[in-house]
């Protein structure tokens, strides 16, 4: 659930998407295993079978297994005549699953929430990115990009604050010496409703100047956000965008 929210990062999406778009749009057949007229209608017969179902939809829950480590789709079979076909293949939430002590996929059950229960790996398809024995849930895209988005925010929030801060001049208020703090926190509270207004009223022997403290600091949280993007672009793309370089 974690990594799921980090999708919500434009840049984020906008890298799953172009990724996405790559894969989707790249052919894909079903040959037959040999020449002889048995496997070839056999090929011909799974082709058609899969042309009929949502392919563009399943390859996309499949291509999850990048993001997540592992996507796991429910395989729904249906009689046709004599046979027994797909009526489709549906992804299932990846935290609905656990692996066990010996790597078996097991159902995380409302009567068994922990341990889970073993999987008929018939109806189940599971499809791993780079896993092993020792990391049976696979490597994860989203997890090397966890700390650049959130520092992204970081970073944003910050800009947005020093922008409030600094993006305009700062109202400096002169009092004369001796001035009790009651008549300080008066021109304090009345500067705070200028920077509003633009209208103030003050004693004589009082003064308020406008200081222009300057924006270089913002270019500090410009190129933090940039790192952050690129660093983003490398683990999802595989390498940084020339739009990102030029920029």
């Amino acid at each position: 659930s974690i990594y799921r929210k980090l999708t919500f990062d434009a840049h984020v999406e906008s890298c799953i998407t172009s990724r996405e778009s790559g894969f989707l749009g790249r052919e894909w057949q079903i040959v037959p295993a040999t020449n002889s007229r048995a496997d070839k209608k056999a090929a011909d017969f799974a082709m058609e079978l899969f042309s009929s179902l949502d392919m563009t939809r399943i390859l996309r829950e499949i291509q999850e297994s990048v993001y997540y480590g592992y996507s796991i789709l429910e395989k729904i079979f249906t009689r046709d005549g004599s046979q027994i076909v797909y009526q489709d293949i549906v992804g299932k939430p990846a935290e609905w699953f656990r692996f066990d002590n010996e790597n078996r996929l097991v159902f995380l059950t409302r009567d068994n929430p922990s341990t889970g229960e073993p999987v008929d790996m018939k109806k189940i398809e599971l499809c791993r990115f780079r896993a092993s024995y020792r990391n049976p849930y696979g490597e994860r895209k989203l997890a090397r990009i966890f700390w650049p988005v959130m520092f992204k925010k970081g970073g944003f929030q910050f800009w947005v604050e020093f922008a409030e801060k600094f993006g305009g001049a700062m109202l400096l208020g002169k009092v004369p010496p001796g001035t009790s703090q009651e008549k300080k926190e008066t021109l304090i509270s009345m500067l705070d409703r200028m920077v509003n207004s633009a209208v103030a009223v003050i004693e004589n022997g009082e003064a308020v100047d406008a200081i222009n403290t300057g924006k270089e600091g913002s270019g500090v949280f410009d190129r933090l956000v940039s790192v952050c993007n690129s660093e983003i672009s490398k683990a999802i793309l595989g390498h940084t965008p020339t739009t990102e370089n030029s920029s």
